[in-house]
């Protein structure tokens, strides 16, 4: 059986710990070894990184947390401790000139609404963009990756002005859904399923146009043991809402 890319994933918890004397990192891989083995950690990982060492467990954030807490060296803040945030936020710029590209965008939003940055600063915070078709062919939306500072200045302004338009923007959380099982976490090529499910009752066999149930059964929530009696498209989902936690916790939304 495939397990639930979402549940791997979520249960992946990264921690980097520093020592204030040893701003090098030298030792403190080998302390955090000495320090959690015949612990019974599920550990996944333990690497050196430029000023520590970065400790990947499987569990929950809480309970991670809650253990490494009760370490006499991290209590007492000889160790110090910090989830790894590997995510960029992502703001979605609508009402965007269709023929406008991904470099033509980041250089039009840098000289009509942020003169004050230098153009390599910008570029460097600004990461990859995803260009998005609507209903009317003559504009586009964008999904642009940025820097924790960027993102702020973007969405207390509302609006940014690219070519001839005033474009909204909107914070963006990017999620992944399947659409062969409709699970989140993981991509349809990459799906575990052997039937595409129909998103309705999250049974195989026929689509959600032919299915004749009248109650619906969220196939995620279902293959997680959680309350499953809504459409998988809800957006009150309690999957849907532990992913979107998920994705913000891993997001460095610092300037």
């Amino acid at each position: 059986m495939v397990r639930n890319k979402q549940e791997e994933r979520r249960d992946d918890v990264k921690i980097i710990l520093e020592d204030v004397n040893d701003p090098d990192g030298k030792e403190v891989k080998d302390k955090v070894k000495n320090l959690i083995k015949d612990q019974g950690w599920k550990v996944q990982g333990l690497a050196k990184t430029k000023t520590g060492a970065i400790l990947t467990v499987k569990g929950s954030e809480e309970e991670v947390n809650r253990k490494l807490k009760e370490i006499p060296v991290i209590r007492e803040g000889k160790l110090t401790m910090r989830e790894v945030k590997d995510k960029k936020p992502m703001v979605r710029i609508n009402g965007v000139d269709s023929e406008i590209n991904e470099e033509e965008l980041i250089e039009e939003i840098r000289r009509k609404n942020f003169q004050g940055w230098e153009r390599e600063d910008f570029k460097k915070a600004v990461g990859r963009g995803i260009k998005k078709k609507t209903r009317n062919d003559k504009v586009a939306t964008w999904i642009l990756e940025v820097s924790g500072k960027l993102r702020q200045q973007i969405l207390e302004m509302g609006i940014i002005y690219v070519a001839y338009n005033g474009c909204r923007v909107w914070d963006h959380i990017d999620i992944l859904r399947c659409y062969k099982c409709h699970k989140l976490g993981h991509a349809a090529k990459r799906c575990g399923e052997k039937e595409d499910l129909c998103s309705w009752c999250g049974k195989p066999g026929h689509k959600r146009a032919e299915c004749k149930v009248a109650a619906p059964t969220c196939a995620c929530c279902h293959s997680q043991k959680i309350r499953s009696d809504h459409d998988v498209f809800d957006h009150g989902c309690p999957s849907l809402i532990r992913e979107m936690e998920w994705i913000v916790r891993r997001t460095d939304y610092g300037a």
